[in-house]
C-alpha cells in the first residue's frame, strides 16, 4: 500500500501508522497500538486525539480503560470532502481581501505623493479638487461603487450634479450593492454607468481624474480619502477601470447568483414586454431550481410579461408544469413549441430586451453567461424565428 496517499490528503506519517494499526487491531488499548504502529508512547494520546478530530478514530471506556478503534475507511472520503469545503471557504475569504491587499501595495508606491483627508469635511475638500484639475468636457472615472450610507449618498448626489453643471462627464462602475445609487444619478446627461453584478465587494472606491487618483475608504463616520498626484498611478488605475468597463461577458455561478440575476432582469421588464427562450434546460437543474422557476413565472404573469419557449422533447413537460402552476393556466402570456429533433441544443438561451443574452449551462452547479450585443441578439432572434415558424 502506498502510504503517501494518506499523507498527501493531510495525515502525518505517525497518524497514518496509528490509523492502520487501529484498522488491524480493532478495539484496543494504547499499549497494543504503540507496539503495532511503533509510534512514540509519549505522543500516542496526541496522535489519537488528532485522528479523533479528523473523525478517523473514537474510543469507549470499559472498566476504567480507554479502548480505541478506527472509523470505517470510507470516513476518509468524508474527511477529504470536509477539507475541500474548508479550502473553498478559505479561497472565498482570501478572494474577498485580495482587493484590499492589492490596494495597500498600490498605495505604498506613492506615499510621498499622497495627501490624506479624513472625515466628511476632508472628503469634500478632496473631491473639490476635481473642479480645480478638470475642465468642461473632461471625464471622471470611478470604480467600484458599492453600498453608501445616507450621508455619503447625499454628498455624492450633489457632487455628481455639480459635475454636470460644470460640464464634467462621469463614467462610474457600480457593484450590485450600489445599484440603487446608480439609479439615483441616471437622469444626469453627463452620467454613464455600468453595473457588474458579480464583482466582489471592494474596501475602497477609486476615482481617476487627470493625472490624479483618489481612493475613498470607509463610511461617513470615519471616511478617509487618499489623493495621489502621480501620472503613472492614475494611468494604472485607468487601465483597471477600462478592463472592467469594456468587459463584454459576465459570468454567474451557483444557484444564488443565477436566480438573483434572473429576478433582477424580470424587474426590468414592463407590462407588455416579451422575451424568448431556446432550450429551457433550467427546468432540469434540480428540484430547488424547478421550485424557483414556478415562483419566477408566477411573478412574470403578475407583471404581464410574455414569453415564447422553444423546448426540447425532454424539457417540454417540465416547462409546461412550471407555466401551468404560475397563474396562467390558459397560457395567455406564454407559448411553447418543440425544437425539431435535428436542432436540439445542450444549452438554454434567453433573449431579453436591451439586447441582453443569457446563455445557461448546467455543470456541477448552474451557471450562465450574460452578453449585451445588438448583433448577437439579432442573430439568435433570427434563429429563434426560423425555428418557431418551422412546421
Amino acid at each position: 500500500m502506498d502510504l503517501r496517499i494518506l499523507e498527501e490528503i493531510g495525515l502525518t506519517q505517525s497518524e497514518t501508522k496509528v490509523y492502520l494499526a487501529l484498522l488491524e487491531l480493532g478495539s484496543t488499548t494504547t499499549g497494543k497500538i504503540v507496539d503495532k504502529s511503533r509510534a512514540s508512547s509519549s505522543k500516542i494520546y496526541e496522535i489519537l486525539d488528532k485522528l479523533m478530530q479528523k473523525g478517523l478514530a473514537s474510543y469507549v471506556i470499559k472498566s476504567g480503560t480507554k479502548y480505541f478503534e478506527a472509523a470505517p475507511p470510507e470516513r476518509i472520503m468524508d474527511y477529504l470532502k470536509e477539507k475541500e469545503k474548508t479550502l473553498q471557504a478559505q479561497k472565498k475569504d482570501l478572494k474577498s481581501i485580495l482587493p484590499e491587499l492589492e490596494l495597500k501595495k498600490a498605495i505604498s508606491q506613492y506615499t510621498s505623493e499622497a495627501t490624506i483627508y479624513k472625515g466628511m469635511k476632508g472628503l469634500e475638500t478632496a473631491f473639490n479638487d476635481i473642479f480645480q484639475v478638470l475642465k468642461k468636457g473632461d471625464t471622471v472615472y470611478t470604480f467600484i461603487v458599492g453600498n453608501l450610507d445616507e450621508k455619503l449618498s447625499k454628498f455624492f448626489i450633489k457632487h455628481y450634479q455639480r459635475r454636470a453643471e460644470n460640464g464634467i462627464l462621469s463614467e462610474t462602475i457600480f457593484s450590485d450593492a450600489g445599484r440603487k445609487h446608480c439609479e439615483s444619478r441616471k437622469n444626469l446627461s453627463s452620467f454613464k454607468a455600468k453595473i457588474l453584478p458579480t464583482s466582489s465587494a471592494s474596501p475602497a472606491t477609486i476615482v481617476v481624474y487627470g493625472n490624479k487618483a483618489s481612493i475613498r475608504i470607509g463610511d461617513s463616520d470615519e471616511v478617509i480619502c487618499i489623493v495621489i498626484d502621480n501620472k503613472n498611478c492614475a494611468k494604472s488605475f485607468k487601465e483597471q477601470f477600462d478592463l472592467l468597463w469594456n468587459q463584454k461577458v459576465i459570468v454567474y455561478e451557483g444557484f444564488e447568483q443565477v436566480t438573483q440575476r434572473y429576478d433582477r432582469v424580470l424587474e426590468e421588464q414592463e407590462e407588455g414586454d416579451k422575451y424568448y427562450v431556446m432550450g429551457a434546460h433550467m427546468n432540469e437543474a434540480g428540484k430547488e431550481m424547478r421550485t424557483w422557476l414556478v415562483d419566477f413565472h408566477t411573478r412574470r404573469v403578475k407583471r404581464k410579461v410574455s414569453v415564447k419557449f422553444l423546448v426540447t422533447t425532454k424539457t417540454k413537460e417540465s416547462v409546461e408544469y412550471s407555466l401551468a402552476h404560475a397563474g396562467d393556466p390558459e397560457m395567455k402570456l406564454a407559448a411553447v413549441k418543440v425544437f425539431p429533433k435535428e436542432y436540439q441544443t445542450p444549452m438554454q438561451i434567453n433573449l431579453f430586451k436591451d439586447n441582453r443574452i443569457f446563455i445557461f449551462l448546467e455543470f456541477e452547479e448552474p451557471m450562465f453567461f450574460e452578453i449585451q450585443s445588438e448583433s448577437l441578439y439579432k442573430t439568435f432572434k433570427t434563429q429563434f424565428d426560423l425555428f418557431w415558424e418551422k412546421d
